[in-house]
């Protein structure tokens, strides 16, 4: 039977033997089942689902009149289930990678930029010089202009580190990113001269922001890092893993 099956036997002995299961429904039924086995277990690769195909084989013959050993083995139908959930994760997967690619490509650094800015507040508890409280009487009114006006011929390196905190984010109201920099790098320079931790908080923020919209994403990607790691850090909720995921993301391109 396994060489009827196999094609090898010669056209004499094929002929007989074709003519004997004319005849012969337990001969058949005998040629179904090995059929039906092997093609089992060609599929499972598993010699030891043998007898529990054959009982298959036997139920399908029992339930079904019409059952014959060229159908469909069960066990097909069993791994179709796990094809089907493969399928549908790798769709999901990559749908994900396209949307966060999408994402990322989208927000560059003037975008996370616009998301993420926030106006600052001035602290109730300062103690100001009368030049720092007009500054700050501007800066509350919102007349930006005002305030560098209020500064005409002063050096910047004479300027206070509360002055020049309150002139960099006016630079920022004012959308001018270039002139925030030169303040709030200067107000560094004085924080690291003096060992003075004043604003450190409102310096890393508004300096990543800055940064971020002059595409500088080397310096904002330190500075948000720095931000999201320290959990009592004033902004550590201000950018997302998203956010930085972008920012790494326009360093590579």
């Amino acid at each position: 039977m396994l060489n009827y099956l196999n094609g090898t036997l010669g056209e004499e002995d094929r002929s007989i033997f074709e003519k004997e299961k004319a005849h012969d429904k337990e001969l058949q039924e005998r040629l179904e089942l090995i059929e039906f086995t092997i093609r089992a277990v060609k599929m499972n690769g598993n010699k030891e689902t043998i007898r529990r195909v054959q009982q298959e084989f036997i139920q399908e013959k029992l339930e079904n009149k019409n059952f014959t050993g060229i159908a469909t083995p069960g066990i097909e139908k069993k791994k179709m289930p796990v094809i089907f959930w493969l399928k549908i994760i790798a769709a999901v997967s990559i749908t994900c990678l396209f949307l966060f690619t999408i994402y990322v490509l989208r927000n560059d650094g003037p975008s996370v930029y616009e998301a993420r800015y926030i106006s600052y507040e001035i602290a109730a508890d300062w103690t100001l010089s009368t030049q720092e409280n007009l500054l700050e009487s501007l800066f509350i009114q919102g007349e930006f202009r005002q305030m560098f006006q209020a500064i005409a011929g002063r050096e910047r390196e004479r300027l206070s580190a509360t002055e020049l905190l309150l002139l960099g984010n006016a630079a920022l109201e004012l959308d001018s990113a270039r002139a925030s920099l030169a303040y709030l790098e200067q107000l560094g320079e004085i924080r690291d001269h003096t060992g003075s931790d004043d604003f450190h908080e409102e310096l890393d923020f508004y300096l990543a922001l800055t940064y971020l919209e002059l595409e500088n994403y080397h310096k904002a990607l330190h500075l948000v890092e720095k931000i999201r790691k320290n959990e009592t850090h004033r902004y550590s909720n201000n950018f997302s893993l998203l956010d930085q995921l972008s920012i790494k993301f326009r360093m590579l391109i």
